[in-house]
């Protein structure tokens, strides 16, 4: 499952929307209902490219199974860039349909690892992630996740405050 950047490029909007939207459609639910506080802010991300930011999603064949926006900033108390995950919100049919803790958990995971890659070149490249869960069970998963990082030595820190997964490289 490739963790992909949603640029009109490679991976269009319009892809990744039809796809939510028939993933709505499983569901009798409807696309301009779903996840309106944050689709419309990735969506003008997506029209509006930024240097520093981009809109990624794990896909896996031709369904998106997440989105989130990924920027690099300037954050006072940090030697370099940071780049920050923003914004995560996960597929209608992970929403809505009867989904295996070990498969969201795997979803999880591999945005984690892809959201790492990202940070090793170009314009996202930064020695500082912060990632911001949105929900208790995402925050539960990475708490677990991130002690285990962290004894296992692979990067410099691994923490979780508040809502947000901090680590350094």
């Amino acid at each position: 499952m490739p963790f992909v950047q949603i640029d009109n490029q490679s991976h269009s909007w319009a892809e990744f929307k039809a796809d939510w939207a028939a993933q709505c459609d499983r569901f009798a639910e409807d696309i301009d209902d779903y996840a309106t506080a944050t689709l419309p802010v990735l969506e003008k991300l997506v029209i509006n490219p930024e240097p520093k930011a981009g809109v990624f999603s794990l896909k896996s064949d031709s369904q998106f199974l997440n989105v989130c926006q990924v920027n690099t900033a300037a954050i006072p108390g940090y030697d370099g860039p940071v780049l920050r995950v923003r914004n995560l919100t996960v597929a209608p049919l992970h929403d809505f349909g009867d989904i295996s803790d070990n498969d969201y958990g795997q979803v999880l995971i591999k945005t984690l690892v892809g959201v790492m890659e990202i940070s090793d070149e170009g314009d996202l490249k930064a020695d500082h992630v912060k990632f911001h869960l949105r929900s208790p069970i995402e925050r539960s998963f990475f708490q677990a996740l991130g002690v285990g990082l962290d004894n296992a030595d692979v990067y410099k820190d691994v923490r979780m405050a508040g809502a947000w997964l901090y680590i350094t490289k």
